[in-house]
């Protein structure tokens, strides 16, 4: 089955990507603090804030566009992908404009954003920043087009080249020459160069693509196209100042090192993130292959199927985390002083599980094209973010911050998404749903708390063989545990099927 192929050669690429990038960005994170200062850590994740709220306007544009080109490439319709293209370069062209005038209005803003800042070059690591952001505008709508072709593979490999090449100079730079502002020009000269060569596969791949005739698009192809990305651009916007927010208040009330801090560990758990995410994207173009064409019962099958996977993999890792997290700082990683407490540690790695577990539903409701109904309701919960991370940051410090994220979530997101595709694309009652994620959750809170115990008692003295063996233990006993909980559901009779058709195919 080509869908199902495809799909698996996406996962691998993306898995042997992660697990070069992971171990070399740990590195790149311990040298830069031993070279150049958590200062400067504070500043690249600040900043790093900046320009992700700056260029949210292009997640609206580039989902619905992957959205938008799945139908005229299951039906090789050059004449209206041809268009489609062109549309989208204009639009990125547009949006790297915007992007350069948004970056100039922010530079007097800055010293508001790095409270306790006392690094003298901030201004051209801004800038770099800034040119960074725009010229990577210039090539996205090509990537899409790959992408909504299921040939993710072909980025991931060229991405995993150039990812280890420009990581190992910019380790160099940092341990020989302690300087931030030659680190960051690699960066750039890598991406552009990345992004050169990627450009030109989509061309040879595409060849229509390079016929200048200018492409006029019917009206059913622009309108839903345009009222999408509005819904989109507006969706986007609330969930990207949302994740950016919190750094911001971080280092606005608390201070740049802290954000230093708390990057340390989110760099772990985005890391774990993108490993687990690697599932879920690759089978994001099946999913909308699948919408497309087949059942709203097949849909809600493999919706189950992907719900439930999603629970047995964050599960595991969240609990892992939770366990092996401050240990693996402060004894193998960084150093005591680094630490963030089990407190603030639990709320990130809920808050990692909490996303894994929305996941299978949001993935669904965007295969689907749903994205108009709920347009306002990310921008709600950013702003009940916002105010409650700023109620609680200074008494609870960061893991207040957290608390307002969670909260945020689960008093919106968390049950206004589902009410949507269950009511739009399943026709079924909420309930059922919400019966599946409070099983869940539960199973997930009595696995973490027993884990945690468990290690407690042991209290093993903390070094790197050590934290290895007691990844093993949790890792096994954790699936332990949930195949006796989960193990005579027709949801883990689906997986065991699809683990032994993967094996067989290859």
């Amino acid at each position: 089955h080509m869908r199902t192929k495809k799909t698996f050669i996406n996962m691998c690429a993306k898995f042997v990507n992660q697990i070069v990038v992971i171990l070399l960005g740990l590195i790149s994170r311990r040298v830069m603090i031993d070279s150049v200062g958590v200062q400067y850590l504070g500043i690249n994740g600040v900043l790093e804030n900046v320009f992700t709220i700056i260029s949210l306007a292009e997640s609206g544009i580039g989902v619905a566009m992957v959205y938008s080109l799945y139908k005229p490439l299951a039906e090789k319709n050059e004449y209206v992908i041809k268009g489609l293209m062109q549309f989208y370069r204009k639009s990125y062209h547009i949006l790297a404009a915007f992007t350069l005038c948004a970056g100039l209005v922010m530079v007097p803003f800055l010293p508001v954003f790095l409270k306790g800042n006392t690094v003298n070059n901030t201004l051209i690591i801004y800038f770099l920043f800034l040119f960074q952001a725009v010229t990577s505008y210039l090539f996205t709508y090509k990537v899409s087009l790959n992408n909504a072709d299921q040939n993710q593979y072909i980025v991931t490999i060229i991405n995993t080249i150039s990812q280890t090449l420009v990581l190992i100079i910019k380790i160099a730079i940092l341990y020989f020459w302690k300087n931030y502002i030659v680190f960051l020009t690699i960066d750039i000269i890598f991406n552009l160069a990345r992004n050169l060569v990627i450009s030109h596969i989509v061309d040879k791949m595409y060849p229509f693509l390079k016929d200048k005739e200018h492409v006029v698009l019917d009206k059913e192809i622009k309108n839903p196209l345009y009222k999408n990305i509005k819904a989109l651009f507006i969706g986007k916007l609330g969930y990207i100042v949302s994740v950016a927010s919190d750094n911001l208040v971080i280092s606005s009330k608390l201070s740049v090192i802290s954000v230093g801090l708390y990057s340390n560990y989110t760099t772990i758990i985005s890391a774990a993130s993108n490993f687990v995410k690697i599932f879920i994207s690759s089978s994001m173009a099946s999913v909308g292959n699948a919408v497309a064409s087949e059942t709203k019962e097949n849909v809600y099958r493999i919706f189950k199927k992907m719900l439930f996977i999603n629970f047995w993999i964050y599960t595991v890792c969240a609990v892992g985390m939770f366990c092996l997290l401050t240990p693996f700082v402060e004894n193998i990683w960084l150093g005591k002083e680094f630490g963030l407490g089990e407190l603030t540690t639990f709320l990130i790695v809920f808050n990692f599980f909490l996303d894994g577990i929305m996941a299978p539903i949001d993935s669904v409701k965007s295969s689907a094209g749903i994205y108009w109904n709920d347009r306002y309701i990310p921008i709600a919960a950013a702003m009940l973010n916002l105010i409650l991370s700023i109620l609680f940051v200074q008494k609870y410090q960061i893991a207040g911050v957290l608390i307002g994220t969670i909260v945020s979530k689960i008093t919106l997101n968390f049950w206004i998404q589902p009410l949507l595709v269950y009511k739009l694309l399943f026709k079924r009652r909420l309930l059922d749903y919400f019966v599946m994620i409070i099983k869940y959750l539960c199973a997930f809170f009595g696995i973490e708390a027993l884990s945690y115990s468990a290690l407690k008692m042991i209290n093993l003295q903390m070094n790197f063989i050590i934290l290895i063996l007691e990844g093993i233990l949790i890792l096994i006993v954790v699936n332990i545990i949930l195949w006796i909980l989960f193990g005579r559901t027709a949801e883990f009779r689906n997986l065991m099927e699809l683990v032994k058709n993967k094996i067989k195919s290859n």
